[in-house]
């Protein structure tokens, strides 16, 4: 299509006329509405001969501004700025309005389908040389043409208020840029006006008006259902003669005018992707209206049962539109709610306090879980009790044999995938504000180790040799979400400001505040505003925990994050599920206590592992059993000599054959609190290392404590509204990291209570360093003994008055064996019998010692 309109735009231009009409487009390449203009609008000009009646100039300047040192800022960045002075350049090169136009609309049509960043391939489109104009924009030449445009634009009176800024024959159109046609068809005073003219009416009112409906929303919408239906329908009363066409420059009589005037004012068409369900009902309504108008102005012998029917017939798209609109939220509410009732119905009531058999640890980004991992985690399990990490898809069978450990990116629907009832999920939160900053830093950091290379080209074709590599090696942080999202488009942010930099010769860069240098990176305060950041990035911490990111296993994830992003008030409902399952966790970590929060996780996670390592090995040849329940923090005074080779139970029954693994030796609680202080201080420095040698190749910004406090107070302060629902649920979270720190304070007073008995009682050196290898030997004792006494004690009909017995008895008279063990079974049954049992046996034994004294 895009080329077919090339063909016409370069084919149609005509002839200079006597008594051309002046057209002015004062515009910025990467603003959207002044793309929308020019490849769904401007190129109707060359669709007829009306390009014939008008002087048509491109002003590629906007809203840009020069700067106290010379240098000039555009709104959308230095993207914007390097294709503005590129478009600049096209005409300046080509000044043939049927050369410079074919070449800015296949420019704005990449930027129209965000894809601006090929910009270059319009010239081998369009069969041009691109030399003259590179030349121009990374010349002298260039920078003039800015200054020149800037001149024009500033000149402009009225000022200009906004972009596009259309202008016919030195009147402004305000909101009607649009509706150019008309304005250039009633200033052209010309005796042979063009055909355009004189269809606008009708045909060339509504093609303009469906073709730029359907762009805008990108898909037919009822509205332009509508109008095409009527375009149809004026067509075919033409074709049998019951209309006539319209004449006459505008054609459209009063009060028609004023509704097409209306409808297509700021109100109804610059926000309407933003208000659609609550304005399109009046303006379906209005341009109904118009369309029943012109048909009637129109009608030689339409009968007035035909115009009822017919108002009829258009009035079904203006109830069904009237009743999306009424549902919109409606359907939201509905959504949301039904998604959060069976989110908290399927929760695990489970004593939450107690490990299970597979630990998921829920990594939101930037909270401190890589320090975790690598020097808490990797600590307490094996390399084979590790699950392959999945960080943008599940690439995990959480049911192979050893399984353990999950340590993953992936939000809470990751438990759909995993048995709930033996899975316990841990995780760390920060304050909302802080994750943002640093988020905003790692992608910037990240993103600029690949300013080694010369352009995105580059790096493309190494991107594509590094992952044919990784398929045998480690993870790529472009593999992880959502850093495979933020890093690119912070890489090709950093690559374009550097390009405008070269354009400019600007070899010297200041950065009085880091978090604003424009010349340099994007500012965080535009940064924040980006859709991109607003669907990944603010209230990360909710969604995550939600289970509803862009990267969520859940199939209405997609809706009812949309929902709650367009109606904010539902994002309570999200909320409430991230609070429960978030209560529900086994441990919560918060990123601003560290050091407790560290102290937490060894006692509370760190002990149940070594714990779990110790039940299982001193009862592997029972490894096919239920899992056993798990010891309290009094584990953690173990013995380290007596921690065995250990397996875990699988997910699934396995066999009691199954090989015990090699686990952790050598591990207690303190011991791991030794290794963790040692690990953050390695992981710590070499962290720190490759930042500076990243933040060098965007050099002089440097993300510093100093540097956060130069943000201005009302970044702050809209971070934190844009936040609200992760800021609500780190308030929850400290809530329960309090209640984590009483429950942990009463069982190590317990353990150290029970320490203290053991260490007083009248085995000293046995219970020093108590032991449940060591216990096991007498308590297995002393259950089997039971289960004598239980089967010796049944009753005198079992084996007391037995022949068995009757015969030991017998052959003991010579040793008094029977007379000394009986009397201690009597003693001992007497204390697990029923009254009726003991009298029976005691006056049955009785006899019989009478006679074994007499014997004696």
């Amino acid at each position: 299509m895009d080329a077919l309109r090339l063909l016409l735009i370069c084919s149609l231009i005509s002839a200079s006329a006597a008594d051309k009409v002046s057209f002015e487009v004062y515009y910025e390449s990467l603003c959207p509405y002044c793309s929308n203009l020019i490849v769904n609008y401007l190129y109707k000009l060359f669709d007829s001969d009306l390009i014939s009646i008008t002087d048509f100039k491109l002003v590629p300047y906007g809203n840009a501004k020069i700067r106290p040192n010379g240098t000039i800022t555009c709104q959308h960045g230095p993207n914007e700025c390097l294709l503005n002075t590129v478009e600049a350049c096209a005409i300046d090169v080509w000044p043939d309005v049927k050369v410079y136009f074919p070449f800015v609309y296949c420019v704005e049509s990449l930027v129209y389908n965000h894809n601006y960043t090929h910009w270059d391939t319009c010239f081998e489109k369009l069969d041009l040389d691109a030399s003259p104009v590179a030349d121009c924009y990374s010349g002298k030449r260039g920078r003039e043409l800015e200054l020149q445009y800037a001149a024009e634009t500033n000149a402009l009176q009225p000022p200009h208020k906004y972009v596009p800024w259309v202008v016919v024959d030195g009147q402004p159109l305000y909101d009607d840029y649009r509706d150019f046609i008309s304005y250039i068809c009633k200033a052209y005073k010309g005796t042979d006006p063009p055909s355009a003219c004189t269809e606008s009416s009708v045909g060339g009112i509504w093609k303009v008006k469906i073709n730029s409906i359907q762009s805008l929303y990108g898909q037919e919408t009822v509205m332009s259902k509508l109008f095409r239906t009527g375009q149809a329908i004026i067509s075919w009363l033409q074709r049998n003669k019951i209309v006539e066409k319209g004449g006459g420059r505008g054609g459209v009589g009063p009060p028609f005018g004023l509704i097409v005037k209306f409808v297509w004012s700021k109100p109804y068409t610059r926000f309407v992707g933003i208000y659609e369900h609550e304005i399109s009902v009046l303006y379906t309504c209005l341009l109904t209206l118009l369309f029943i108008g012109e048909v009637a102005m129109m009608c030689k012998t339409m009968h007035s049962m035909l115009g009822l029917i017919l108002v009829l017939l258009l009035s079904v798209p203006v109830t069904i539109k009237a009743s999306e609109a009424d549902d919109g939220y409606s359907q939201c509410e509905r959504t949301v709610k039904n998604w959060a009732s069976s989110s908290l119905d399927s929760e695990v009531k489970d004593d939450k306090h107690d490990l299970r058999d597979l630990l998921f640890f829920l990594h939101v980004p930037r909270t401190g879980g890589r320090t975790y991992f690598h020097c808490f985690l990797k600590k307490l399990y094996s390399n084979s009790q590790e699950c392959p990490r999945s960080y943008d898809k599940l690439r995990v069978n959480p049911r192979k044999p050893n399984c353990r450990l999950l340590s993953t990116h992936d939000d809470y629907s990751m438990m759909s995938k995993l048995p709930k009832e033996k899975t316990s999920v841990v995780t760390i939160l920060r304050n909302p504000i802080d994750r943002v900053f640093s988020t905003y830093e790692f992608s910037v950091e990240v993103a600029a180790r690949f300013l080694i290379h010369p352009n995105l080209t580059s790096v493309a074709r190494m991107a594509r040799i590094a992952q044919r590599r990784r398929k045998t090696a480690g993870v790529s942080t472009l593999d992880i979400w959502p850093w495979k999202y933020l890093v690119p488009w912070m890489r090709e942010d950093l690559f374009a400001r550097r390009d405008a930099r070269k354009l400019r010769g600007q070899l010297h860069l200041v950065a009085n505040n880091s978090y604003d240098a424009e010349d340099i990176l994007m500012p965080l305060h535009e940064y924040i505003h980006h859709p991109i950041a607003v669907d990944i990035v603010h209230n990360g911490a909710t969604f995550q925990i939600a289970g509803l990111t862009n990267n969520s296993y859940s199939a209405e994830a997609h809706e009812v994050r949309h929902c709650v992003l367009k109606y904010h008030t539902l994002g309570e409902y999200v909320l409430e599920v991230a609070k429960k399952r978030l209560a529900d966790m086994l441990y919560v970590g918060l990123t601003e206590n560290h050091r407790e929060s560290a102290t937490m996780f060894a006692n509370i996670v760190g002990a149940q592992v070594i714990s779990q390592h110790t039940i299982s090995s001193s009862s592997a040849d029972v490894a096919g059993n239920d899992r056993s329940e798990q010891s309290s923090v009094t584990n953690t005074i173990s013995d380290a000599n007596d921690q065995g080779n250990s397996t875990y139970q699988t997910l699934e029954d396995v066999s009691p054959t199954a090989k015990v693994e090699v686990a952790r030796d050598n591990l207690t609680v303190g011991k791991l609190m030794q290794a963790y202080e040692s690990c953050i201080s390695s992981l710590r420095n070499s962290q720190s290392e490759r930042r500076v040698n990243s933040l060098k190749r965007i050099s002089p910004v440097n993300f510093t404590k100093e540097a956060r406090r130069q943000v201005p107070e009302v970044v702050i302060q809209e971070i934190a509204s844009l936040n609200s629902l992760d800021i609500e649920l780190y308030n929850y979270a400290q809530h329960i990291f309090t209640e984590q720190q009483g429950h942990m304070t009463q069982r190590m007073v317990y353990a150290e209570k029970l320490a203290t008995t053991l260490s007083t009682s009248a085995y000293p050196n046995f219970y020093a360093v108590p032991s449940w290898k060591v216990l096991s030997i007498p308590i297995t004792g002393l259950v089997m003994l039971l289960l004598i006494l239980f089967f010796f004690c049944r009753g005198p009909h079992l084996l007391i008055l037995s022949p068995s017995f009757k015969n030991v008895a017998e052959e003991g008279k010579q040793t008094g064996v029977v007379t000394l063990w009986g009397q201690s079974l009597i003693i001992i049954c007497s204390l697990v019998l029923t009254p009726g049992n003991r009298k029976g046996i005691a006056s049955n034994l009785g006899s019989r010692r009478n006679r074994s004294f007499h014997t004696s």
